[in-house]
């Protein structure tokens, strides 16, 4: 499990994400990200610290600060109107919809990916695709979204430790297409 603690880089850096917009994490973003946690974002293969079946957990801060606003501002952000495409009115911060992007998620055979933002990628795209797409349809690595990764990531810069046992297994409902996470992290 690679936990990618943006969130903390970009307090450490002085750097503002825009988390109801759609901030963009781009990989040379990740790439910082683990440079700082002593992680090389690389496939095994390549000289890298990622394997085959990996999971790849991607903090922004969202949740951190959407539970520093009252209900009025949030409701102010997410009651917008709702329509898919470039102008929807829902924008949120996630990763961003680039060819370096679907390499480095492609290439590095994650088993899933998860972040603690609404929709993983940078809502709405202003690409003509959506990594759901590309995740979910073509690779069948599945997507985890608004996981709170608040405490684990508190756990991991305490020991300096990057790596830990995941455990996840979706609720079993006859005919979903979807399931809360239920998962558990062991650092």
């Amino acid at each position: 499990m690679w936990p990618c603690d943006n969130g903390r880089y970009a307090e450490a850096n002085n750097i503002k994400p825009v988390f109801y917009d759609n901030y963009k994490i781009s990989y040379t973003d990740l790439v910082n990200v683990g440079q700082m946690q002593g992680i090389d974002l690389r496939p095994e293969r390549d000289g890298g610290d990622i394997r085959i079946g990996d999971i790849l957990l991607i903090r922004s801060g969202f949740l951190k600060n959407a539970n520093s606003l009252t209900d009025e501002q949030r409701s102010a952000h997410h009651l917008q109107p709702h329509r898919f495409g470039p102008h929807d009115g829902q924008r949120y911060i996630g990763v961003e919809q680039s060819e370096e992007m679907l390499d480095f998620l492609h290439d590095s055979y994650f088993s899933a990916v998860a972040g603690d933002h609404p929709a993983f990628e940078a809502w709405p795209s202003d690409k003509d695709y959506y990594l759901h797409e590309k995740l979910l349809a073509l690779w069948g690595c599945p997507i985890g979204e608004l996981w709170d990764l608040e405490k684990l990531a508190d756990k991991c810069a305490e020991r300096k430790q990057w790596t830990f046992f995941l455990a996840s297994a979706p609720n079993h409902v006859k005919g979903g297409i979807s399931s809360t996470a239920n998962a558990l992290a062991i650092v």
